[in-house]
């Protein structure tokens, strides 16, 4: 005897139909947001002693109470940049630097929330980083030592083919300034000449063995190069050196930073380098998800909400994302166990989903389809009075007659005025 009551139901979709629109849920600005976004914002102004804007500072905000802070800004023409923080009310630290200029750290407070206002006056001089550049080189040829300082100053200025001149000049006079071989790998680096940059820091490495800039660097070049086996062993010393975890917040920001400018490829390998430095760095792996997801880089974007859910798994966006990847994907599959768990977070979308698709199989006469899709739709809902009904008449027409009664019993159960009820109760005498 088979049983084969077609749904009336007017909407019949299978999965996959909709996608969840969660785009603006994962934009990058907001998955940077514990640490650049938040309740205040600093509108900063950077002057000379004439009162005179500078264009081309560099300003890196910290927070001695929130380590994971670092926020690094360029001045306009206007001498202006603009920071947010997460909190209003706690001590943040601006650090300026540009070349030809005296450095200045100080601290600033806002005392309130919203957008705050402050003008620092930077005085002409040398700036830390060229100070603490020249006091650190040493050599007895005082012709090496002006060199790389003619050096250092035209990387101040981006100008690369001078400092790389120069940076010859220097090594010509003196082989042994590691800081010399260690300019030219991050300008290397910068023009993207990576395997070139990794000689330089071996070099570099030779001369002042641990040196962290030298470590980080030969990293960076052998990553970026394509050196799978060489950039695992240069990571494994980076990270021993303890600064991997800072290094990748640092990277992190950079990834913010450039998807704020709209160049979302650079921000996506940056996000992806600072997850993978540090893998408990929550912000990068969301970030990399969510710039996966904006990319349509199905597979990457399941894939990292996969890692997320399992330290989180009712994670909302993670949960959301994967299910959209594995739909851009075709996997049926891994859509249906995706739509089990999104359950937790958006169980109207989730039951009907699946229930849709399950009467989809039913009306076809696909029993077998009908009763995997409909056992999930319960899975997600158990309340689901329809969903108990079908699966128990798709149970008996696969003559499965334990499961059917079970179903049409908890149909009748939690829908004894359906239409379907009565009919449902002769089949449980049926099955008696």
């Amino acid at each position: 005897m088979s049983f084969n009551r077609k749904h009336s139901s007017p909407v019949v979709r299978s999965l996959g139909v909709r996608s969840l629109g969660i785009l603006a849920l994962l934009m990058f600005v907001s998955a940077s947001a514990a640490l650049a976004a938040g309740s205040g914002r600093m509108i900063g102004k950077v002057v000379d002693t004439d009162g005179q804007p500078i264009e081309g500072v560099s300003v890196t905000v910290t927070s001695p109470d929130l380590n994971s802070y670092n926020e690094v800004r360029t001045t306009k023409k206007n001498g202006q940049f603009t920071v947010s923080f997460s909190d209003a009310y706690l001590p943040y630290i601006y650090q300026l630097e540009k070349a030809g200029y005296q450095s200045i750290k100080q601290e600033y407070k806002a005392v309130r929330q919203g957008v705050s206002r402050f003008t620092f006056e930077m005085p002409v001089g040398v700036s830390a980083a060229e100070a603490d550049a020249m006091q650190q080189v040493s050599s007895e040829s005082n012709e090496a030592i002006m060199a790389f300082n003619n050096a250092l100053a035209a990387f101040e200025a981006k100008d690369n083919t001078t400092a790389k001149t120069e940076i010859a000049a220097a090594l010509t006079a003196d082989p042994e300034i590691h800081q010399a071989h260690l300019l030219l790998a991050e300008i290397l680096i910068s023009e993207k000449q990576y395997l070139e940059a990794a000689t330089s820091a071996e070099k570099a490495l030779e001369l002042a063995p641990g040196n962290v800039d030298g470590l980080r660097m030969r990293y960076e070049a052998y990553r970026s190069g394509g050196e799978k086996e060489k950039s695992e062993e240069a990571f494994a010393a980076y990270q021993a050196a303890g600064e991997a975890a800072e290094e990748a917040k640092r990277i992190y920001n950079e990834g913010v930073q450039l998807d704020k400018a709209g160049d979302v490829e650079s921000a996506y390998a940056k996000f992806l380098q600072a997850a993978e430095m540090d893998p408990n760095l929550g912000l990068a792996q969301v970030a990399v998800m969510a710039a996966a997801y904006k990319s349509k880089r199905h597979d990457e974007a399941a894939a990292a909400a996969e890692r997320i859910l399992v330290n989180s798994p009712q994670d909302p966006q993670a949960l959301k994302v994967r299910y959209d990847s594995y739909v851009g994907l075709k996997d049926d599959a891994k859509i249906l166990d995706a739509l089990v768990d999104l359950a937790a977070v958006d169980k109207d979308f989730a039951s009907q989903t699946l229930y849709n698709s399950g009467i989809e199989k039913f009306n076809a006469g696909d029993y077998k389809a009908a009763v995997l899709l409909l056992g999930k739709t319960l899975k997600a809902d158990a309340s689901n009075a329809q969903a108990h009904y079908y699966l128990g008449i798709s149970s008996l027409n696969m003559g499965d007659n334990a499961t059917a009664k079970t179903h049409l019993g908890r149909f009748v159960e939690l829908a004894p005025e359906d239409e379907n009820a009565a009919a449902a109760k002769e089949m449980m005498n049926y099955l008696k």
